[in-house]
């Protein structure tokens, strides 16, 4: 039996790497495998549902953090836990967890795995910027940098990393039509009619994800007289400029900002169609989840998204920063209906062929084994 160690920070929101631990501590081989989670918390922050002790199959410890002077205590306090539990790997996955873990590798022979799930790059801002810039100087020192695109897999090397492992995000694939009424019940929850094209995007609200350019395109569409509507899920930096580019716009009742969301799968289902916008991306958790609920993705043409996304088969991509083009494809949709049946039905199939959970899960054991070996 090989013991694991993921070890996240709480930031008071859920998003693709809280979702990502709660499917590899369902899905590892714990006949092989024991993982358990450790949380790095700041007092009064929220907790991502996700990494709810209640929910998740593995035990969870919790270390206080108390920003980066704190990092040196919570390193001693993660090498106890590490030495109580004879651990053999430690997988991190954000800058908090790297941080500890950078300073426990350099006094320990633990092997330590830090796992990327995206940086923004020039898109990022103030102090998120610094710690951007620190984390790509912390995964040279892990003995296995994992990464979910092709796109990421250059970054990271470009930042120093030793050795780097592709590990393509996988999602669980519910029973097919199983979240219709989920769907239902979010659209008539939000005022949406039924026959209303509603295209959605989900995601932290930051000039980088490119949330305005979908705005834009609805814009372009309602002055046409089309009955289309776009759904902005997330909170963010940018969320008070986009409600005062929709009301520029004079489409704010056409444009729903409904915030935080703790459980994206009802508005995606809600949604007929989804978009991805990015100006920068790697591979979005988001896209193939809403690819394996039939949902066709509007996206940009960037990182790996076209790897992924066929154009006009089980998806759109456009260029970056053109709402024109989301519009050309949401205009396509409104007056066929059958392309996103068709579109969809493609999306789930490359999904459960290519990035299922338990696929990732398996290749993520072979990388544990293979630090482990070394």
């Amino acid at each position: 039996m090989k013991n694991v160690l993921l070890v996240k920070g709480n930031y008071g929101r859920a998003g693709g790497p809280e979702t990502l631990i709660a499917s590899m501590a369902k899905h590892l081989d714990q006949t092989r495998f024991q993982p358990t989670l450790v949380v790095l918390r700041r007092d009064g922050v929220p907790e991502a549902p996700q990494m709810d002790a209640g929910r998740l199959p593995i035990q969870r410890t919790d270390l206080p953090w108390g920003g980066l002077a704190s990092a040196g205590v919570a390193a001693w306090r993660l090498g106890r836990i590490a030495g109580q539990l004879n651990v053999n790997v430690i997988h991190t996955h954000d800058m908090r967890a790297n941080l500890t873990a950078c300073l426990l590798r350099c006094a320990g022979d633990t092997p330590w795995i830090a796992h990327i799930h995206g940086w923004l790059g020039h898109t990022q801002t103030g102090k998120w910027r610094y710690y951007e810039q620190l984390d790509r100087r912390l995964i040279r020192r892990a003995d296995l940098v994992l990464v979910g695109s092709t796109a990421a897999r250059e970054e990271v090397e470009r930042a120093g990393a030793r050795r780097i492992g592709l590990l393509p995000n996988g999602v669980e694939m519910m029973p097919d039509n199983s979240w219709t009424d989920a769907g239902l019940a979010m659209r008539q929850q939000l005022g949406i009619p039924t026959s209303t094209l509603l295209a959605g995007v989900i995601g932290r609200v930051h000039q980088g994800k490119g949330q305005r350019y979908l705005i834009e395109a609805v814009g372009i569409l309602r002055a046409e007289g089309l009955d289309v509507r776009g759904v902005v899920v997330g909170e963010g930096p940018d969320l008070e400029q986009l409600r005062l580019l929709a009301r520029d716009l004079n489409i704010a009742e056409f444009v729903l900002f409904p915030g935080f969301c703790t459980e994206s799968l009802p508005y995606v289902a809600a949604c007929d169609v989804m978009a991805a916008p990015s100006l920068k991306e790697s591979l979005p958790l988001t896209v193939l989840e809403a690819m394996a609920l039939r949902r066709p993705v509007i996206a940009s043409a960037v990182g790996d998204l076209p790897l992924v996304i066929q154009n006009d088969v089980n998806g759109f991509l456009v260029p970056p920063a053109d709402a024109a083009a989301i519009a050309t494809v949401l205009r396509s949709l409104h007056n066929n209906p059958d392309l996103k049946a068709t579109a969809g039905g493609f999306a789930r199939a490359t999904v459960e062929k290519r990035y299922s959970a338990q696929a990732m899960s398996r290749q993520l054991e072979e990388y544990y084994l293979s630090v482990i070996r070394n």
